[in-house]
């Protein structure tokens, strides 16, 4: 990102690009090309898909538990935060546009942007064990281990410049000690490795049950819909990377906010959806009269 410089004089600041176009072409600021048909279309997919699972788990819940688990409670937690996402995802959409140049930005608009971008670093969640073996240990780690990485990313976030408005607007007068966009880079990360212990772990769980091999292939299945939070994954991490090294970081922010939303929303496929059948089996039964 370039820092400010000073404004000759005799010139309106609000013509003044945030980047310089590569060809010398004067900016298109009132109509820039951009790809907010594609981000709203991605965004209103992801964003049934996970209200389509997490209402299938909340059915599962209320049906078969007089008593919710703290899962539960962390999945409708977690829904809301998902919600809160995708209002800052559409407000993206107002207030610059998704794929759209860094040099068909006003400068003057890039404090606003740049505070927004901050939210780019979603949380992941996952899974937890019933018991105290090696699949259970490795849960509960990963647990551990997301809680204290993001408390040490959002306390060093808001530590990482003196000050504190100097984080989103460069022109204030300050110092920063690392930039703040490097967590970007870091968090997609974690967040791949996290996914991936989450998509090996239960496969040697299911290949151990005491059922048919049709029931274990079929079941092996629907939990590795994880894969796509691994691709997910690693393309956001490919995207944070590539914004981190670029100029034109309005642009190429537009990749890591769209393969955040598929990274989350494939996370409530997985979490929530394999309830599915057995809302099915409860709400057969109850309806046939049988007891459960």
């Amino acid at each position: 990102m370039s820092h400010s410089s000073p404004i000759p004089e005799g010139i309106d600041p609000s013509e003044i690009p945030a980047l310089a176009h590569p060809d010398g072409l004067r900016p298109n600021f009132d109509n820039p090309p951009n790809g907010n048909p594609a981000a709203y279309a991605c965004i209103i997919i992801c964003l049934l898909l996970a209200s389509v699972s997490a209402l299938t788990r909340t059915c599962f819940m209320l049906l078969t538990r007089t008593i919710p688990r703290i899962e539960d409670y962390l999945a409708v937690a977690a829904f809301a935060l998902y919600l809160t996402y995708v209002y800052c995802a559409f407000w993206f959409m107002d207030i610059c546009g998704y794929y759209v140049h860094q040099y068909n930005v006003r400068a003057v608009d890039m404090t606003e942007i740049l505070y927004w971008t901050r939210i780019f670093t979603p949380k992941t969640t996952t899974k937890r064990g019933r018991t105290c073996n090696t699949f259970a240990f490795i849960c509960y780690s990963l647990i551990v281990l997301n809680i204290a990485y993001y408390s040490s990313v959002i306390i060093a976030g808001n530590l990482a410049c003196t000050p504190y408005e100097r984080i989103w607007d460069y022109s204030v007068e300050g110092t920063c000690s690392f930039d703040p966009l490097i967590v970007l880079v870091t968090t997609g990360g974690i967040n791949l490795v996290s996914d991936l212990c989450i998509l090996i772990m239960p496969q040697g769980k299911i290949w151990h049950l005491n059922m048919s091999l049709q029931k274990k292939i079929s079941v092996s299945i629907v939990f590795s819909l994880g894969l796509t939070c691994i691709i997910a994954a690693s393309i956001r991490v490919w995207a944070g990377v590539n914004a981190y090294v670029s100029d034109d970081k309005v642009y190429n922010i537009a990749d890591v906010a769209l393969w955040c939303m598929v990274e989350i929303t494939m996370g409530f496929v997985v979490f929530c959806l394999p309830m599915a059948p057995k809302v099915y089996y409860v709400r057969r039964m109850l309806r046939f009269g049988t007891n459960i």
